[in-house]
This record gives structure tokens, sequence and C-alpha cells, in this order.
């Protein structure tokens, strides 16, 4: 597949929306939040089912006019794709402006192809954030147990090595 102009991920998130943008040095018209079913990447997190135009600027359902206006380019064609992890639909991918004529069935198979890596990957992210706070949460716990109990229990008492008696000092750090 000939390398497009632009390429943008989106990940749906909490608000039922897709979050995301340009990548890969792309200049981004702000911040993007695409309810789903509205637009293209919208449409397609709302059906699963890959969208390939030829001619964007004519197409009703593309919503991409002022993203355009506020950074210069200019979209013409687009291919997107859902990400889908466990029967879920967990974002789209979307690439414009294939040189060289507009986008091929090839090109959709590639782009399935990557989105499924993606899958992969987005969800192994997921799964390490969601270990690392479980790790957090149970040994904050302790820890927290730890501090009051040395606390509470007041300097421990300990011999020198030259038989004088000595306060031992023990700390829990955060």
């Amino acid at each position: 597949m000939p390398r497009p102009a632009r390429s943008c991920s989106w990940t749906i998130n909490a608000d039922a929306a897709l979050g995301g943008g340009p990548r890969r040095g792309c200049r981004q018209a702000g911040a993007a939040l695409v309810p789903i079913g509205e637009g293209i990447s919208g449409g397609v997190a709302a059906t699963g089912v890959p969208v390939r135009i030829e001619d964007a600027q004519h197409d009703p359902r593309w919503i991409g006019r002022r993203y355009d206006a506020e950074t210069g380019f200019t979209t013409r064609s687009i291919l997107c794709v859902p990400i889908t992890a466990h029967d879920r639909i967990i974002g789209v991918i979307q690439v414009l402006n294939r040189r060289g004529g507009p986008f091929t069935d090839d090109d959709q198979r590639l782009l399935e192809a990557l989105a499924s890596m993606g899958a992969v990957a987005i969800e192994n992210a997921r799964l390490y954030e969601n270990l690392e706070d479980k790790v957090q949460e149970r040994t904050a716990r302790p820890v927290a147990h730890a501090r009051r109990a040395a606390r509470d229990a007041g300097p421990a008492r300990t011999v020198g090595e030259d038989g004088r008696p000595r306060d031992l000092v023990a700390g829990v750090r955060p």
C-alpha cells in the first residue's frame, strides 16, 4: 500500500466517543472527540463495517471539513476500518489520501491486518495498566498498615555492640 498522506487512530472512550486524532507529525486541530455513529470514523465504530471513499469532499458522511480548514490539509480519499478485540469494537484506524489513486481491496486487507495487530497492542496495554493498578492497590494497604503499626508501636529498643540500650528506628517509605 503506498504511504497515505495522513493516518489517524481512534480508540473508544467511556463516553461512547472516539478519542484520538492525527499521528506521525501531523498538525492536530485540537483534541478530537467523534461521537459513535457520526462521520466516517464514528460510523465505522458503530457498525464495524470498513468504509472506503474515493471523494471525501462530496460524501455526506464526511464531517472533517472543519479540520481541513484549520490545518490547511485537503482530504480527498479515506479508508477506515474497525479495531476489534474479543468481538468488541475498541476503536478505528483511518488513512487519508492514498497516493497513486483510490484505495484498493489490497489496501483494505493490509489496514485490517494492521488494525488486528493494533487491537492486540491496545488490549495488552490495557491489561498491563489494570495489572499495575491492582498491584498498587494491593501494596498500598500493607504499606499503610505497616506505617500505622510502626507509628503506634513507638521506638523499639535494642542493645548496641557496646552493651548500651539504643532506640531502633525503622521507617517505611511510600
